[in-house]
């Protein structure tokens, strides 16, 4: 995929979020993802598309908790121990839509599409302080898209080396109440990233950035941040 069409997959995708809910725009990135198969390897596409190999990931050995923030409708549960060398291990769970909110299908919920749920089980494969454990990600200036709602207004960001922390996981698709409203069926694998503040190793609740990632087709990943995810609970500490 040329340069122009990456950004364009971007662009468009964070366009839609508000417009057609999250399901939309996912399967405009499954099909950006499709197309890119053909790309070139390691180009920087606007809006904060990039390949993911910046640097390679090393680093500490770490265990890992990301929640949603107390007080706030519980929609992540993840874990993770390991280090970017020697591997994770954990798990945990991530729900889209409001299915852990316990509303039925058809339940009126603004920017999301009737329908719009599903669960997907996590697993941890790459954690750490960003630019020292790893930079998936060139440091820089970002948006985190929002929905067309007041709880979750698009947000600027920065990424700068040892200010934030960065989870990928890939999320498998165990899950899906309506699947004509979520364009990947169950089976699915998806490869997702949360970057957030980072002020030290322990317990806090810091506002939080979900990207989605799409195939280079050379075998790595390039990230589009993909939703701002408001305030998650981080607990990060070395082993």
């Amino acid at each position: 995929m040329e340069k122009t069409a990456r950004a364009w997959c971007g662009r468009s995708a964070i366009g839609v979020v508000g417009a057609w809910g999250l399901a939309g725009a996912m399967a405009l990135l499954s099909g950006c993802a499709q197309g890119d198969a053909e790309s070139a390897q390691g180009e920087e596409g606007e809006l904060g598309s990039a390949a993911a190999a910046v640097a390679p990931a090393s680093g500490d050995d770490w265990t890992v908790v990301v929640t949603t923030a107390p007080g706030l409708p519980q929609d992540v549960w993840m874990t993770g121990h390991g280090s970017n060398e020697e591997g994770w291990s954990g798990g945990g769970s991530v729900c889209l839509g409001v299915l852990a909110n316990d509303l039925g299908p058809t339940d009126p919920v603004p920017s999301f599409l009737p329908g719009e749920h599903a669960t997907l089980l996590t697993d941890v494969v790459e954690a750490g302080v960003f630019g020292e454990d790893g930079t998936p990600v060139p440091p820089g200036d970002y948006v985190a898209p929002g929905l067309e709602s007041d709880a979750s207004p698009s947000r600027d960001f920065t990424l700068a080396p040892g200010e934030a922390f960065y989870v990928i996981f890939d999320g498998e698709v165990i899950n899906s109440s309506q699947p004509p409203a979520f364009p990947f069926p169950v089976g699915s694998v998806l490869r997702f990233m949360f970057t957030m503040d980072y002020e030290g190793e322990g317990r806090q609740v810091v506002p939080t950035t979900l990207w989605v990632g799409i195939p280079d087709g050379g075998g790595g990943t390039f990230y589009v941040p993909f939703l701002n995810e408001g305030d998650l609970m981080l607990q990060a500490i070395r082993n």
